[in-house]
Parts: structure tokens; C-alpha cells; sequence
């Protein structure tokens, strides 16, 4: 049977649970999120230029549980959004 998507970028360790990143025609910068029960709910995901480092580029999503989150690559921490979680004045 053929997969759905394929893994193409990576999966990350959060917890007990993972994220995994899916790129395909019909899931098109597509996160599947752990639930906690097994499950797995699919987000959009957007990518961000990460400051002050050259060609760095995290994904973005909205955790349902957890809120706005990020993905750096290069460390494979999770970590709150920035451009989501600033507070206007």
C-alpha cells in the first residue's frame, strides 16, 4: 500500500509524542500534532526566518493544546511562537 505523504523533513521528540512534518499534493505544509490519546490532529503550518541566524528557517503551527509553537530545526526544540504570542500595546 502506498503512503499517504511522505516524511520529509524531520520528527521531532515532544515528550512521549511527536510531530511530523508532511509534504505532499494534497497535505501541503501539513503538521500532525499529538493528542495524547493516540491520536493525531492536522494543522496548516507556516515557516519563519529565524533572527539573527543565516538561512534559518523554523516551522510554525497552531497546537491546539499547546498554543503557538515553532520548530527549530537545527536543535529540534519546540518553542512558543514569537510572532504569535507578542502582546500589542
Amino acid at each position: 500500500m502506498k503512503p499517504l505523504c511522505k516524511i520529509l523533513s524531520t520528527t521531532a521528540l515532544l515528550g512521549f509524542s511527536f510531530i511530523a512534518v508532511a509534504k505532499d499534493s494534497s497535505l501541503k505544509n501539513t503538521i500532525l500534532v499529538p493528542k495524547g490519546n493516540g491520536e493525531y490532529v492536522r494543522v496548516s503550518s507556516t515557516t519563519i526566518n529565524r533572527p539573527n541566524v543565516k538561512n534559518a528557517v523554523d516551522i510554525c503551527w497552531e497546537d491546539p493544546l499547546k498554543g503557538p509553537s515553532c520548530f527549530n530545526g537545527d536543535t529540534r526544540e519546540v518553542y512558543p511562537n514569537p510572532e504569535k504570542t507578542k502582546k500589542s500595546d
